[in-house]
């Protein structure tokens, strides 16, 4: 006999609902960091064997410890790992291994770092010895001798940094930290570039003028103040005129000007003879 009780749901809202819903999450998690783990595992592994950076910058003592915890961890992905319910027994593997592996990692990112920053300072170096003997005197002759002897000397002390940190990182075993850091070559380059890039931009200074062309501008500007200050007087505003258009006088024809003088001694027969006769009455 089996009795049929009804169903009853299972509400969103319900104390049962939340306790499936949390363990569910709580599996899926861990399966989430126990993949994490067990790939960082393999990968590990498979880089202390076969990577040759990695091989580099480790000696057979770090490489014997890094390949022993992984081993100890892989093997207990595999046997213990699906029994695990606590998140912590994951995290603690997975701190261990890091911790293993992970200055090795900073080391090549380290060494790499500093060959790019041991490249950019003899740049710097280079460019600035191209300023201080041949750009400067030649070109910006105008800048001032203290300023190009103080970066000179700058030059000098960065150029000795560099030769001596290049000398005691020479020698020196990539599986062991180097006293001298990147950022040290960093910031010397940066502060060499920035004097450098400061001391070029110097202006020129404004052109000077003859001594004969300051009097005069000098007399000049004393005679024109005399009058800068005197009372102008006020004159009627000018009564608006006509202008009268001027009168083309036309040009006289040759053939008028032959007939005006036949007229003119015509007329002046006749009041030659009235003069005679006047005389002679007389």
């Amino acid at each position: 006999y089996i009795p049929m009780y009804p169903l009853v749901p299972i509400f969103a809202s319900s104390p049962s609902f939340h306790a499936i819903m949390t363990a569910h999450a709580q599996k899926k998690r861990l399966g989430k960091i126990r993949n994490e783990l067990e790939h960082l595992t393999l990968r590990v592994i498979d880089e202390v064997k076969q990577n040759e950076s990695v091989r580099a910058f480790t000696n057979d003592e770090q490489r014997f410890r890094i390949n022993e915890v992984a081993e100890r961890t892989k093997k207990w992905i595999w046997e213990k790992a699906d029994l695990i319910t606590d998140e912590k027994n994951f995290t603690h593997r997975f701190n261990e291994i890091r911790d293993v592996i992970l200055p090795v990692y900073n080391r090549i990112r380290e060494n790499r770092t500093m060959m790019l920053n041991v490249q950019l300072m003899l740049r710097a170096i280079q460019l600035s010895k191209l300023q201080v003997y041949l750009e400067w005197p030649v070109n910006k002759s105008y800048i001032n001798k203290t300023e190009i002897d103080n970066f000179t000397q700058l030059l000098n002390q960065t150029e000795e940094w560099f030769l001596k940190a290049l000398n005691e990182t020479k020698d020196a075993p990539l599986w062991e930290e180097n006293k001298v850091k990147s950022k040290d070559f960093e910031a010397r380059t940066r502060k060499l570039t920035q004097e450098m890039i400061r001391i070029s931009k110097i202006p020129p200074p404004p052109k000077k003028r003859s001594r004969l062309m300051s009097s005069l501008s000098n007399t000049w500007s004393k005679f024109t103040g005399l009058f800068k200050n005197r009372p102008v007087k006020k004159s009627a505003p000018p009564k608006n005129k006509k202008k009268s258009s001027p009168k083309q006088t036309p040009k006289a024809s040759p053939s008028a000007s032959t007939e005006n003088l036949k007229v003119k001694k015509a007329t002046d027969k006749p009041v030659q003879k009235d003069n005679l006769k006047k005389s002679n009455e007389t």
